[in-house]
């Protein structure tokens, strides 16, 4: 494997799974060893996400595709056109029926897991999408390229607050387990927010 472009822990903290290309690894955290190999899609994977009961696996590819993989299997479950442009993050929802997407065509998709069907749509028309985070069952967070966090409402489909600092485009996002707090990197900052409940 070469260079590692994105990897995944288990919320139960045993194991992760990370990718360099076209194929998942899984590892076992404790003693390192790989435990299983998932063969990957046609175009390079560009994020993953495992759900948290540990049963599921979910990627992005950078020509738009999006992967699901039952850990108990190799081959995927499904695959599903997620994004006309490259698949920069996604996230499996808490309870694990859905998950949220973000590509660089700046759009955030909502979809049923096991159906691959899209659930709600949120366009960011002022940049490409780079990470995405639930908070909660009910709220999605979101940063890109136009350097700020947004929060939507997943009910309404609506943009309800908005973030800005310095530092220019967001690469990277994580929210607290209860949802009050937000960390966000930028190029050469990391910024803390609250959010609103």
């Amino acid at each position: 494997m070469g260079q590692i472009s994105c990897l995944a822990f288990s919320s139960s903290g045993d194991r992760f799974v990370l990718s360099g290309g076209r194929d998942i690894r899984m590892y076992s955290l404790e003693t390192l060893n790989e435990i299983r190999r998932f063969p990957g899609p046609d175009e390079p994977i560009r994020c993953l996400a495992l759900s948290r009961n540990g049963n599921s696996i979910l990627a992005g590819t950078v020509g738009g595709e999006i992967v699901l993989w039952n850990v108990a299997r190799s081959d995927p479950v499904r695959t599903w056109s997620g994004h006309n442009n490259v698949v920069a993050s996604i996230e499996f929802s808490p309870d694990g029926t859905s998950a949220v997407s973000g590509g660089w065509d700046r759009l955030i998709r909502l979809w049923n897991v096991e159906e691959g069907k899209l659930i709600e749509q949120f366009t960011n028309s002022r940049g490409r999408v780079n990470c995405v985070r639930f908070v909660g069952d009910d709220r999605i967070l979101s940063g890109g390229g136009d350097g700020k966090v947004r929060l939507w409402d997943i009910e309404t489909g609506k943009q309800t607050h908005q973030f800005k600092g310095r530092g220019g485009e967001v690469h990277s996002l994580s929210v607290t387990e209860d949802g009050s707090r937000a960390v966000s990197g930028t190029d050469r900052l990391l910024r803390v927010w609250k959010l609103p409940k």
